[in-house]
């Protein structure tokens, strides 16, 4: 075969070809109803994060999106609770406890911005809070912060003899 024009100028390229497909006698019709996008279109999630206001698409479904807002505070707190890792426990109390969800792979967020602050799910067209379930928020959020801070750094150091916590984190 010779060379011939560049892909996007190939007449095997041409917009009547790509529209018309002839019917393929090894396609099922059950597998052509698996191509209908209508079931993964309402599963699809998009996220507003701030500051910013900017909208973007989940790269995970709704479903795992809820899954993750109905357990993230629970988990920190788990955590919190069985941690038997200083450094661990250094990351968790330096981050404080987690009010909205968040993914860094998943939910990839906006250099500049701090939280996911909305949620809109297709399969019912309606926005949603990304606030963790159980998560306190406001002074309630900094009491149990404080109060967390204090029962792990009564009397803790960590290797340069200051204490934990302090406000300055190690590099």
């Amino acid at each position: 075969m010779s060379p011939g024009p560049s892909p996007s100028l190939s007449p095997s390229r041409s917009p009547s070809k790509i529209l018309s497909p002839s019917p393929s006698p090894s396609v099922s019709p059950k597998k052509k109803l698996n191509l209908d996008p209508k079931p993964k279109d309402r599963n699809f999630c998009e996220y507003c994060c701030a500051p910013s206001r900017t909208w973007k698409a989940a790269k995970m479904s709704c479903e795992v999106v809820e899954m993750m807002r109905m357990q993230q505070f629970g988990q920190y707190m788990d955590r919190i609770k069985k941690s038997t890792c200083a450094a661990e426990m250094r990351r968790l109390l330096e981050a404080g406890p987690p009010e909205y969800v968040s993914d860094k792979h998943g939910l990839p967020m906006p250099e500049g911005d701090t939280h996911i602050e909305t949620l809109w799910y297709a399969s019912d067209g309606e926005e949603r809070s990304a606030r963790l379930e159980g998560a306190p928020t406001g002074a309630e959020r900094e009491a149990l912060w404080q109060s967390l801070r204090e029962f792990q750094g009564e009397g803790d150091t960590d290797e340069d003899g200051e204490q934990e916590g302090g406000g300055e984190a190690q590099s």
